[in-house]
Parts: C-alpha cells; sequence; structure tokens
C-alpha cells in the first residue's frame, strides 16, 4: 500500500477542528478528552451514518410506495383468481 494516503481516522479528524469552534459547543479540544455520548455523537457525524430530513422523507415515501405497490399486486392477483385469469 505504499504511495496511498491512510484515511484520517475519527480522532485525527476531530483533532483538527479549530478549538475554539470545539469551545463554543461545549467539546474538549481533543478528541481522547471526549465523553462516551459525545464520542459516540462525533463518530456517527465522521462516518454519515446520520440521515438528513430529505433522506429520511424519501424512505418514508419509498415505504408508501412499496405499501400501495403490494397492495395493487393483491388486488390484482384477487381479480385475476376470481375470474379464472392465469398470470
Amino acid at each position: 500500500m505504499q504511495g496511498q494516503k491512510m484515511k484520517p481516522t475519527f480522532e485525527e479528524r476531530y483533532d483538527v477542528i479549530p478549538y475554539t469552534l470545539k469551545e463554543f459547543v461545549g467539546f474538549p479540544t481533543r478528541y481522547i478528552y471526549l465523553s462516551t455520548d459525545q464520542k459516540e455523537f462525533v463518530d456517527v457525524l465522521f462516518s454519515g451514518e446520520y440521515k438528513t430530513e430529505k433522506e429520511l422523507d424519501i424512505e418514508e415515501e419509498l415505504g408508501y410506495i412499496r405499501d400501495i405497490t403490494t397492495e395493487v399486486s393483491e388486488l390484482s392477483d384477487a381479480i385475476l383468481r376470481r375470474y379464472g385469469v392465469d398470470k
């Protein structure tokens, strides 16, 4: 793996944030001094595991579409059975 840069760790990424910004939000200046809850919060932010409101809305809409699609499929199957039509 020579010549490839290693992806910075969450600790490295946190530690390069200006200390004034961390102090402004009440976080310690170094990653090692974060509480367990703060570490979880920072790790989730850096890992990209959080979702925006728009992404959550889209997921909800997709759920509705899946439900409607299932209902339509079941309804069409019932109609086809009712009239003795094979798929």
